[in-house]
Formats: C-alpha cells, structure tokens, sequence
C-alpha cells in the first residue's frame, strides 16, 4: 500500500475512533438497520427520514444499551429525521464551525504547480500559506526567519523546564537567541551571567528578580505579567 493510502487509513481511523460514541444504530425488530449521530447529550438523535419509516426505532448505543425512541420531527422531503431517547451517559457528536476553517493551501496558481498529494502536515501549512504557494515575485532566496520553540528540545528539571532557539536551531540568528522557560512555585534559576544582554517579558504568574553590578550595587523587584526588565552583558542575576 502507497504511503498516501496508509496516512489516509490512519487518518480515517482516527476520525471513527473520534466519532463512534456519537454514533447509535437504530432498527426495526430484526429488519431494517440505519445510524443515527447523538446531537445533544440530553437524548435528541438525528438520522435519515427513510431509516425511521414513519415508526420510532429501537437505538443500540455506543455502549450496547438498547433503547426506545420517539420521533420529534420527520422530514422526507429532505430526508431527515429527530428523534429522542430517555439515556443518560451520551456524549454528543462534536461540531466544527466550517466557517472558521481555513482552506489547505496548495502549491499552486495560475497556470503553474499543482496539488500536493502529501505527507502534509496542515497546521503548519495554514500556518505558512505564502511558502506553500509563494507570490510570483518570491524566488526563494530569502532564509528562514522563523523557528517555533514547540519544535525546540525541552529541558525537564525539577524547578520547571527551559527550551531554547539559538543559531543552531535558526541559522540566520547569529547576534540573538530566544528562551522560553517555565520556574514552579519555589523554583530558582540561580546566579548566573551572560556575555550578552538579557531582556525578558513575563508571560505568566510573578516571580522576583535579583541582580548585583561590579560595584557591589544591588536590585531586588517583583514582577508579573507584561512586565520588563533587562539585564546588561556581564551583570549577574537570579530570577525565583
């Protein structure tokens, strides 16, 4: 089988793992057998008008508990169906807003490239619409500007954890680096210096910072989130 073929069965099983406790089969005695899909967890059931033929079918559910049902609403005109069961424990089928889903881009335009039968990887690719199909003025000579600190190594420690982009992960980067890091209640990152400068912004919770000059000059603040502070080349300091 064609690589394609096994990330689309994945990709299939994995929308039925997702679906099947919102799924019910309905029937009629030992005749007839349709689906259903749970559309709210207080018991309401939509299906196709022709599986219901004007009588209310027995639903076997996602965990095997066979069940009456009623019918609320029957549409043969469009062939749907409402229906309602007395069951606690359902769990209703997701809904996506496919109006806020944005389209897969794809290596194309006008008259030139064409569709990308994959591997893919789709967050990414919404992400980056313009490098999956460049403007016809981008010739591909400019280097990569971005890397995602969720692509970054993680150091676990038992203070919190820290992870890093430097030149090594992003080429272009020679005169800056970018941490990212997470201290838990208690924790300390203890004195230490750096040949560069250090400027941070707090994203979450408060900690206090710590720093002492060549003069023996000291500061001691408190910061929490959207705060600042900066530390010039050399000065030692302590974030807890």
């Amino acid at each position: 089988m064609s690589e394609i073929l096994l990330q689309l069965n994945r990709e299939m099983a994995a929308i039925v793992e997702h679906v099947r406790p919102s799924l019910v089969q309905l029937r009629h005695g030992r005749r007839g057998l349709g689906a259903g899909t749970v559309w709210q967890a207080d018991g309401l059931i939509v299906t196709n008008a022709h599986v219901v033929r004007q009588h209310a079918p027995q639903a076997t559910l996602a965990d095997g508990r066979t069940v009456s049902t009623q019918v609320v609403a029957l549409d043969t005109a469009h062939d749907l169906a409402v229906l309602s069961v007395a069951a606690v424990g359902l769990t209703a089928a997701t809904l996506a807003d496919a109006q806020n889903v944005e389209p897969m881009p794809e290596p194309r335009r006008a008259g030139r490239g064409g569709t990308n039968p994959g591997p893919k990887n789709p967050a990414r690719a919404r992400q980056n619409p313009d490098l999956i199909s460049p403007p016809a003025t981008d010739h591909g000579t400019l280097p990569n500007l971005r890397f995602s600190f969720d692509d970054s190594h993680i150091r676990l420690e038992s203070g919190g954890w820290t992870r890093q982009v430097t030149q090594r992960e992003l080429g272009i980067s020679k005169n800056i680096a970018g941490v990212n890091m997470r201290l838990n209640a208690g924790g300390v990152r203890e004195l230490h210096w750096h040949k560069a400068a250090e400027w941070a912004y707090m994203l979450y919770g408060t900690l206090r910072i710590t720093a002492v000059d060549n003069d023996g000059r000291n500061f001691v603040d408190d910061v929490g989130v959207g705060d600042l502070w900066y530390f010039p080349s050399g000065i030692p300091h302590s974030i807890q």
